[in-house]
């Protein structure tokens, strides 16, 4: 017993003296150790005779047990100086992380303004462009606008988008016809309205040509089709108008109309709907090396007949997506604003 006593000493010592400088712990083990062996040796001597003492191997424990209390007590200090410490580093770091972020959040509202902004701006531009309703003895004509972007500026709300709606008036040889234009210019927003502001631009410059005698509704939306095609042919595809270009004599009910790859017009009539045929689709203005022949359609509107022109918006449907509230699935439907009218025609700011 003596000498494993003897082995136990050696081997904690050997393991814990070249630490005694730097652990705490590599001092309080011998120490503990070491008062235990005094109260052990005590009783040993004690049992021998050499001098009488109460025991002092219970002392001994406790006195061992004792360093190692102080062991765990040292180590919850640390502990807690470290988790005081890992909490100032993270209170620095989310502090650096929230100015990081509303710097972020400031400048993407500064972005935002200045976006607004030139939103805003191409707004105004737009402002002679934009057709009223007219109504006479003859026709009523409701212009109705839907542009895809919606945003505010100055607490004010505005749109912008490529959908174009024109109602004018021009002489042709001495009669009088109603200019219906609806098209719908390439790209969301900033692109689309940049687009439909070029487009708008030609087709209002057009209307100012001076009038002549022997000229004839084909002639006029054919040199029109023409204007335009040159134009955005220019932009080598990049920028691209589908569109109904169309004249129309209220008194007599004479259309003349282009159809350059829109939706087709939809025509009422004694209470059945239907599309208004068409003997030829023309590509999107400013089509590459279009050289197709440009083909003038004829329809004859009867009294109480009632058309419908609109973009492929039309034929959007928007759903909620049930994985994300915030989101909204869009599905495009053709037939869908066909059967919205095929039994009533509302008002259009409802459809």
């Amino acid at each position: 017993l003596q000498v494993s006593w003897i082995g136990f000493v050696y081997f904690s010592f050997k393991i814990l003296i070249p630490n005694l400088k730097t652990n705490f712990e590599s001092r309080m083990i011998p120490a503990g150790i070491l008062f235990l062996l005094i109260c052990v040796g005590i009783d040993v001597f004690s049992q021998r005779g050499m001098f009488e003492i109460a025991r002092l191997s219970g002392l001994g424990v406790s006195g061992f047990l004792f360093f190692l209390t102080l062991i765990l007590a040292n180590k919850f200090v640390k502990m807690k100086e470290k988790l005081r410490t890992w909490n100032r580093v993270l209170e620095t770091a989310i502090r650096n992380r929230t100015q990081e972020l509303s710097s972020s959040l400031e400048e993407i509202r500064s972005l935002k303004e200045h976006q607004d902004g030139d939103y805003f701006l191409i707004t105004l531009l737009f402002q002679p462009f934009l057709s009223k309703s007219l109504k006479t003895d003859f026709a009523r004509i409701d212009v109705h606008r839907k542009q895809f972007k919606s945003f505010q500026f100055k607490n004010r709300s505005y749109e912008i988008g490529g959908d174009i709606v024109l109602n004018e008036q021009v002489l042709i040889s001495g009669v009088p016809y109603q200019v219906l234009i609806n098209a719908d210019a390439m790209g969301k927003s900033l692109q689309g309205a940049s687009g439909a502001l070029i487009f708008c631009s030609i087709v209002k410059s057009f209307l100012q040509t001076q009038d002549y005698e022997f000229r004839n509704p084909e002639n006029w939306l054919f040199l029109l089709h023409s204007n335009l095609q040159a134009v955005f042919e220019s932009f080598d595809g990049s920028m691209l108008v589908s569109g109904i270009l169309s004249l129309y004599q209220i008194e007599t009910g004479d259309l003349f109309f282009i159809n350059c790859e829109h939706p087709p017009i939809i025509l009422s009539r004694n209470g059945k709907t239907s599309y208004v045929l068409e003997t030829a689709i023309l590509r999107k203005i400013g089509f590459p090396d279009s050289n197709e022949k440009v083909t003038i359609e004829y329809y004859k509107l009867l009294p109480e007949d009632t058309i419908l022109y609109g973009s492929d918006g039309r034929e959007d449907l928007y759903m909620q997506d049930p994985l994300c509230s915030s989101r909204k699935l869009k599905f495009s439907v053709p037939d869908l604003f066909f059967e919205l009218v095929q039994y009533s025609i509302p008002e259009p700011k409802d459809l």
